[in-house]
């Protein structure tokens, strides 16, 4: 018998009392849709980062283009002072060329600078080991204004409370991201009990100390999958 009710963002099997799920129908249809999203958030980041790499190599070929330009524009200066006495109009000239050249000089560093900003920032392992072992992760990348969360791990030795930080992203992170309320974590994330029983929860929330918790009671020996790429650039 199929779930009787299903999760608001990627309809994902939840169930009551009397619902008995089934692997071959519940769980395998569970499970393509969350491969499918998964998938997408991975091409998403790799055209990022495709597109972030190519403005880089334009960047530096920009800047390497008008430091030649910013040279020879000296030497013409250099040469025009010489023979300012009797070529005064020469040496406007490359004045004038001098100050095109500084300011495409100028624009390209600009743009070498913002591209080096595209850099993703690793919080390594943040998972609380007195709640959790396993890996959970999240990058930041100041550039594309993103943070990706990913979770594979098991809930330890005790039960976590509702509303019990489980993990802490370091204030490196953090004081990039810079929140003044706490946000959604909004995941393709599977929540799996002991008995190989299916539940999804709602999103994880994120403090901002850094905390993540969740709204929920989960309970040890169960494991959390969970995988998230998430957009900060309206985040204040």
């Amino acid at each position: 018998m199929s779930s009787t009710n299903k999760t608001t963002n990627y309809d994902l099997s939840q169930y009551i009392g009397t619902d008995k799920p089934t692997y071959l129908g519940d769980y395998n249809s569970d499970m393509n849709k969350i491969d499918a999203q998964m998938k997408k958030n991975g091409d998403a980041v790799a055209s990022a980062m495709s597109t972030a790499g190519t403005a880089n190599s334009n960047a530096t070929q920009a800047k390497s283009q008008a430091e030649t330009a910013l040279k020879t524009a000296t030497q013409a200066q250099n040469a025009a002072e010489n023979a300012q006495n009797t070529a005064s109009t020469a040496s406007q000239n490359a004045t004038t060329a001098l100050n095109t050249a500084s300011a495409a000089n100028n624009k390209a560093n600009a743009a070498k600078d913002a591209v080096d900003k595209n850099v993703w920032m690793t919080s390594g392992n943040i998972a609380k080991s007195s709640y959790v072992s396993g890996n959970l992760v999240v990058k930041y990348n100041p550039f594309l204004k993103s943070l990706v969360f990913h979770c594979k791990a098991t809930i330890g030795g005790s039960d976590i409370p509702s509303g019990t930080p489980f993990a802490t992203i370091p204030s490196n992170i953090m004081s990039l991201l810079d929140i003044s309320s706490a946000r959604t974590l909004d995941c393709v994330f599977v929540y799996v009990g002991s008995k190989n029983d299916f539940v999804s929860y709602p999103a994880f929330k994120l403090d901002v100390n850094g905390d993540i918790s969740c709204n929920y009671n989960m309970f040890k020996s169960q494991n959390i999958l969970a995988q998230s790429f998430v957009p900060v650039d309206d985040w204040s």
